[in-house]
């Protein structure tokens, strides 16, 4: 491709399920529609199992375009008027075509980037699908959003100005000593060489003491008021970014990598170096290169103008790399994230690995990522020391520039020595920070990749939570309950309608897929629904505070989660006035009491990370204890006792019979359900059929087929 062709901008994914979104935004951002992934997310949703050709061409129309799907076999058909166009690619993923040859294919992939393939190479992952498009008259610009650094410079501002206002004081006095020593220099060679002053004099001495001292008092502040607005950056990202994670949906979790959502976090220190060490010291250079070429031009016009010329020539260079290595930051962030998620998975999954005879493959999969990792950074160090070189060599060539050219300008009787001297001196600080300001650049473009993916969880819409806070009894109903994952995934559960009163024990059960544990999600208000009612005790879930209605609810999941913290903790969740009685209560509930006491630390007993040394049914147990310790209204157990054997399944079952709280009871054990006083059947997500154990017996419909009797 030529360097000045228009160029398919780099969209890079944000989750494993996105790379459809990540086209669409690529080819609206190629015709100058600046919409970014998280308006058409909200637009449109993203379902946990991605999106389709057919979800893409749809997407497409509704943004103005002509769009159509094509099924290609020979690729001497993909012509130039085509591109850019979208394919499918290597069978699960898609990438946007930008532009081809006779024999190479320029592709954008929202993952690996921008890559040129051979002929061969692109017959290889080419799934013969290609959507076409084209702008309307429909069609409608997006304005470009606000940058993120007005954004990020907006929330520094706001509330630290106290900080920012002794910086620039600091700053400001200490350019102004720093272009005031030159002059003074040049003033006191003039007329010592015209004998009309005596440079060992007292007073002289006295004023460049006074000089230096304010001067170094005035960097030893700024440096205190840098390092103290550094630490207020990173506070603000890290404390906004973390405290935001917190509130977002829950389904965003379950469509993002978690080690990537670390890798995030943890990037968060990486912008704190930046901050500190580039951004900031780059930032006070820019006034500095201010002043000293306020004195240039007041000295001397023409060392000023090549002055000039030389920065220029130094950004030029800087601006001509930005892009380039702005993509390659982007693509080292996704393979060290994607290599953080294989180390993580290959830790909690060791046992499996092992069981498998796994580790060569998986060893061969983390030197793969790891390569490629390399290449990357390899290339980005390479981009970066070439425009360091460059500002190296501008660095060394230009004061012998200035110098011979000033030389010059003294013989022609132009300027004076003395000016010549504090030229000389101030072009060295000039230049300095004009080098540095090629590192500002720099890391301005390193940081931007790392707040792009800072910014997909802060851009990302909160829980919508209502303020009202109250007590429930227990009574729940649905009407018409209707739930995708996403707008154009199909139905999970379909015209839900079900009335479940205080205190009544019901269960939900199916074949896997059903919607089972969807529903119980959507009672927990982890999913917003797409249409229908659902009423706690006759007040919309949408009128509730949720964190606080889920603060009565038990629940305990599937897979449980344990804390890397003790046994008492991790049941109590922190909760400082749950007291030891009824810790001890609700583990004796659970069948777990006496496990604990023969434990040497008993309940201080500490757990490992992710619950590694305990069992499947000591997990089981810890979470149903921590279910019903704060004596809640409704439990929701899904297959809450499918690891326990059948002494404690009996025993745990017997208590849910005698507690006075509404029950709702996921599961496929017949003896965990058939006492209910309610049995709902879920088959395709809708109800089919409800009742008693006998009830569902006599109907010998998908109940009875379900347990085979």
């Amino acid at each position: 491709m030529s360097l000045w062709e228009k160029k398919v901008p780099y969209v890079s994914q944000m989750s494993q399920n996105e790379c459809g979104l990540c086209c669409i935004a690529m080819i609206l951002n190629y015709y100058d529609s600046y919409e970014t992934i998280h308006s058409i997310r909200r637009d449109l949703g993203t379902s946990r199992d991605g999106t389709k050709v057919i979800d893409i061409k749809n997407i497409l129309i509704g943004k103005g375009f002509n769009t159509k799907i094509y099924a290609i076999d020979d690729i001497d058909l993909l012509t130039k008027e085509m591109l850019p166009a979208i394919l499918y690619w290597n069978k699960n993923h898609f990438v946007v075509l930008e532009n081809r040859t006779q024999n190479d294919f320029y592709i954008v992939d929202p993952t690996f980037g921008r890559m040129k393939l051979s002929k061969s190479e692109f017959l290889k992952k080419f799934s013969r699908i290609i959507i076409t498009c084209v702008p309307n008259d429909s069609f409608v610009k997006v304005p470009k959003p606000k940058n993120v650094w007005v954004r990020i410079l907006f929330k520094v501002f706001n509330g630290n100005k106290k900080k920012i206002i002794s910086t620039l004081f600091w700053s400001i006095l200490s350019y102004f000593l720093l272009v005031f020593l030159p002059i003074t220099t040049q003033n006191l060679i003039d007329l010592t060489v015209a004998g009309t002053v005596d440079p060992s004099d007292e007073k002289i001495i006295l004023l460049l003491f006074l000089m230096i001292t304010i001067y170094s008092f005035s960097i030893f502040f700024r440096g205190k008021s840098k390092i103290a607005l550094a630490q207020k950056i990173e506070s603000i990202i890290a404390s906004n970014t973390f405290s935001h994670l917190l509130k977002v949906p829950y389904n965003y979790f379950e469509t993002r990598n978690q080690s990537d959502l670390l890798y995030r976090l943890n990037s968060i220190a990486v912008l704190k170096e930046l901050f500190s060490e580039s951004i900031i010291s780059g930032v006070i250079n820019i006034g500095l290169i201010i002043f000293i070429g306020i004195y240039m031009v007041y000295s001397s016009i023409e060392l000023s103008i090549i002055s000039a010329v030389l920065l220029l020539i130094n950004l030029f260079f800087v601006f001509v790399f930005k892009n380039k290595l702005k993509e390659l930051t982007t693509l080292e962030i996704s393979r060290n994230s994607e290599l953080q998620g294989l180390q993580s998975e290959t830790i909690l999954s060791i046992l499996y690995i092992k069981l498998s005879g796994m580790e060569k493959d998986t060893s061969q999969r983390w030197k793969r990522i790891f390569g490629d990792s390399l290449k990357i950074g390899k290339r980005k160090m390479t981009l970066q020391n070439s425009t360091e070189n460059i500002t190296e060599i501008l660095g060394f060539l230009s004061p012998l520039v200035l110098l011979l050219f000033g030389l010059k300008l003294y013989l022609e009787n132009k300027i004076s020595l003395g000016t010549i001297v504090a030229f000389q001196t101030l072009s060295n600080t000039f230049f300095s920070a004009g080098n540095s300001l090629s590192g500002l650049s720099t890391s301005f473009t390193v940081a931007s990749a790392y707040l792009i993916r800072i910014f997909d969880i802060l851009d990302t819409d909160i829980e919508q939570n209502s303020r009202l806070e109250r007590k429930i009894n227990g009574n729940i109903s649905l009407s018409n309950v209707c739930f995708s994952y996403g707008k154009n995934s199909p139905k999970v559960l379909n015209d839900i309608s079900l009335d479940i009163h205080q205190g009544q024990r019901i269960a939900l059960v199916g074949k896997s897929g059903s919607g089972k544990s969807t529903l119980g999600k959507i009672l927990l208000g982890l999913y917003d629904i797409d249409s229908g009612i659902i009423n706690y005790d006759g007040t919309n879930i949408k009128e509730f505070n949720k964190p606080l209605l889920r603060k009565q609810i038990g629940f305990v999941p599937q897979e449980v989660t344990l804390f890397n913290k003790s046994i008492k903790e991790n049941i109590t969740l922190g909760n400082k006035q749950i007291s030891d009685k009824q810790i001890l209560k609700a583990c004796r509930r659970a069948c777990i009491d006496s496990e604990i006491d023969e434990m040497p630390m008993k309940y201080e007993t500490q757990i490992s990370d992710l619950g590694m040394n305990v069992s499947g049914g000591q997990k089981q147990r810890l979470a149903f204890a921590r279910a019903i310790i704060n004596n809640p209204k409704i439990v929701v157990l899904d297959e809450a006792t499918s690891s326990l054997d059948i002494i404690n399944e009996k025993n745990i079952v017997k208590y849910l019979k005698k507690i006075e709280c509404t029950q709702i009871i996921i599961a496929h054990r017949l003896s965990t359900i058939k006492d209910c006083d309610m049995i709902f059947v879920l088959k395709d997500g809708e109800i089919v059929e409800s009742g008693t154990h006998s009830e569902l017996i006599n109907l010998q419909g998908e109940y009875f087929n379900l347990y085979n009797i």
